[in-house]
């Protein structure tokens, strides 16, 4: 009899750009979920609600406007901006920011018909996608140079959404307490080129927020 010897089966290798795609989509996938969770009652498990924000787009003497960093379009900021907050926070114990949205909508249009009549600079702005939630450009270039970033200017409106995308994005925290630095997400925008100290519009913040464990 004839003895055969099997070779050692060697476990593929995972590329890390595979791997890291499936991370992805696997943070897309449960932020798909929730979002299409129904909203549910107060003796269900959770309740995705819209919070929201306003606040006026001026330019400082410099003529720039930026959002950086931990500012209003920080995931963290549901908390202490969120029109809407107190009410759920009170009858929350957790929440989670799955989406946030930014609209922009100009006070001024380009004026084309009147050559006596100043024409209201439009300038140039750049709003990026910051999965860090730390991001601060201090220029054009910087905030262009962020991943994700769009072109817009100030005489037409525009809007800008990011979704969690990475799984410590997904953790849930106490209604209680700020997100943890490491678990925020935020748009960032800089703008400049702007005539000084002039409100150019009106910024409406949308935070898309799952809460859970009624109180």
């Amino acid at each position: 009899m004839t003895l055969r010897f099997l070779e050692p089966v060697m476990p593929k290798k995972v590329k890390a750009g595979k791997l890291m795609a499936a991370n992805d989509r696997d943070v897309q996938s449960e932020v798909a979920r929730a979002l299409s969770r129904a909203v549910r009652t107060l003796n269900g498990s959770s309740l995705v609600k819209r919070i929201t924000y306003t606040s006026v787009a001026t330019s400082n003497a410099s003529g720039v406007l930026s959002v950086t960093g931990i500012a209003q379009f920080n995931s963290t900021n549901v908390q202490n901006l969120g029109t809407e907050w107190a009410s759920f926070a009170a009858r929350f114990v957790e929440y989670r920011v799955l989406k946030i949205k930014v609209t922009f909508i100009p006070l001024y249009s380009a004026n084309t018909q009147n050559a006596a009549t100043k024409v209201l600079a439009g300038g140039a702005a750049v709003v990026a996608s910051d999965p860090s939630g730390a991001a601060a450009p201090a220029s054009l270039a910087a905030a262009y140079s962020l991943e994700s970033s769009k072109l817009h200017q100030f005489h037409s409106a525009w809007k800008h959404q990011m979704s969690a995308c990475e799984t410590d994005h997904l953790l849930f925290n106490p209604t209680s307490a700020s997100i943890p630095a490491a678990n925020r997400y935020s748009i960032v925008l800089y703008g400049a080129g702007l005539d000084a100290s002039t409100q150019y519009g009106q910024f409406f913040v949308e935070w898309i927020t799952e809460f859970r464990g009624s109180q």
